[in-house]
């Protein structure tokens, strides 16, 4: 294998300081914060890495309405906030499932969101949350919405001079649950799968709100739209699900790989968002 000489190893202690390197559009730089996903050979041409650790993005508070969480916050501290337990709970699941602890103590969730893997656990229940990322470069701050961050198979709407700087999704409505699965060889595989609902139940049972997120069936991690679209303003029950599950093959595209065939993705998906939809209420009515 062909060693490649690293130029430049860069640790800022300012997000200022760490956006006055990126400025720099002659580098190309590869940011980093856990570095559990920075392969040989992943990023030819690298001029420098950057680590964000030191420049203050590890935190979950709750903020005007809405749960706010620095990128650089890694899975652990997901797991042990009891804000994130209680307000956001398929993030919370994902979190738990993700990898081993070794792993959950480095690896940050704006990691997870940037590197872009379909697979990645924390991001259908970003989707499923209607999060928000707060993207920031030197000369401007942005917001673009999760469903619109995802562009391709580690592709993203990042820009080379920005950095992610933090997730905001809303505070939990009183009747609202959601709910992570995956399918792995084990719970800390890369998921061959994974599935994040939300819901919100008016009186009788009736879907108010409904978000569905499909994960490693498609080149990003998409919004079951058109299913979405069928349980909307009906009265959630099991027959319900039944009649319209059919609508996931039009929202998903599962590819034949080593981890399992087109169609046992797409069987299995419609297997999990029938056992997340009904966890999801069951969750709500028995608080």
């Amino acid at each position: 294998m062909e060693q490649r000489e690293l130029k430049e190893y860069l640790m800022p202690e300012t997000t200022e300081e760490a956006l006055d390197i990126l400025s720099d559009t002659h580098k190309k730089i590869c940011i980093l914060a856990g570095a559990t996903d920075v392969y040989v050979g992943e990023n030819q041409g690298t001029d420098a890495y950057l680590d964000i650790t030191r420049i203050g993005l590890s935190y979950i508070e709750k903020r005007e309405g809405n749960i706010a969480i620095g990128a650089g916050t890694t899975f652990d501290e997901l797991i042990r906030s009891t804000l994130v337990q209680e307000e956001a709970a398929c993030l919370w699941e994902a979190a738990k499932n993700l990898a081993d602890k070794t792993i959950r103590n480095v690896a940050t969730i704006g990691g997870n969101i940037c590197t872009a893997v379909p697979s990645g656990d924390s991001l259908t229940p970003l989707l499923a949350l209607d999060a928000k990322f707060i993207l920031k470069s030197s000369d401007e701050e942005r917001t673009v919405e999760a469903k619109d961050f995802f562009l391709g198979v580690r592709k993203t709407a990042r820009k080379a001079n920005e950095i992610l700087k933090e997730i905001v999704f809303p505070i939990r409505q009183k009747s609202e649950n959601s709910t992570f699965m995956k399918q792995g060889r084990n719970s800390e595989d890369i998921a061959m799968l994974n599935v994040a609902v939300c819901m919100v139940l008016e009186a009788d049972d009736i879907i108010q709100q409904i978000r569905i997120a499909n994960g490693a069936v498609a080149p990003t991690p998409v919004r079951a739209v058109h299913l979405e679209k069928a349980l909307q303003g009906k009265k959630m029950e099991q027959v319900l699900i039944e009649a319209n599950i059919e609508k996931l093959e039009q929202d998903i595209s599962p590819i034949t790989n080593v981890r399992g065939t087109a169609q046992y993705r797409m069987d299995v998906s419609k297997v999990y968002t029938k056992r997340a939809l009904m966890q999801t209420y069951q969750k709500i009515k028995e608080r």
